[in-house]
């Protein structure tokens, strides 16, 4: 099944492309609004499960989506002999990045033309506005992550070892 901020883009991508909406995503959208209409909830983001405890914001959900997805693309264009090297050299890029770059370029709409194809997709995690994780979460977001293009044995990054936390 599908998340209720899934649901929600699927709707939004449904309304952009034409007139007909996907049966679950009516049926999502029809329980919500049926559910808020009889004052079960006092909003309709909450009857859609959109908001809630325990439940992101869509916007905040998207924003971590896209951080992780340039982050994953930043990775893909790094050599190394392991995935967790691979991690810990992205960590040391974040880092400088963070220290010596994104004070003179967050201001900017666009990554400028000057920065490095790795520093232009940091500029995109960085306009995220979420926090930036260490080398352990970031092989944690490998992992989960389908566009990341490392060697995968049984769903296990190869050469990485357990997550040590963010």
């Amino acid at each position: 099944m599908a998340s209720p901020v899934n649901q929600f883009r699927d709707l939004i991508e449904a309304l952009e492309v034409g007139p007909e909406v996907p049966g679950d995503v009516a049926a999502w959208l029809h329980d919500g609004c049926v559910r808020f209409a009889t004052g079960e909830t006092r909003s309709l983001d909450a009857a859609l499960g959109l908001r809630g405890q325990g439940i992101n914001r869509p916007a905040s959900q998207y924003a971590l989506e896209t951080r992780d997805a340039e982050l994953i693309a930043a990775l893909n264009l790094i050599d190394g002999k392991s995935d967790r090297a691979r991690c810990k050299e992205l960590r040391r890029q974040i880092a400088a990045f963070d220290s010596r770059t994104w004070p003179r370029v967050r201001a900017y709409h666009r990554p400028p033309d000057r920065l490095t194809p790795i520093q232009a997709h940091l500029f995109h995690a960085f306009k995220t506005g979420q926090h930036m994780p260490e080398a352990g979460r970031l092989a944690e977001i490998a992992r989960r992550n389908p566009l990341f293009s490392s060697c995968k044995k049984d769903g296990i990054m190869e050469g990485s070892q357990e997550p040590s936390g963010s």
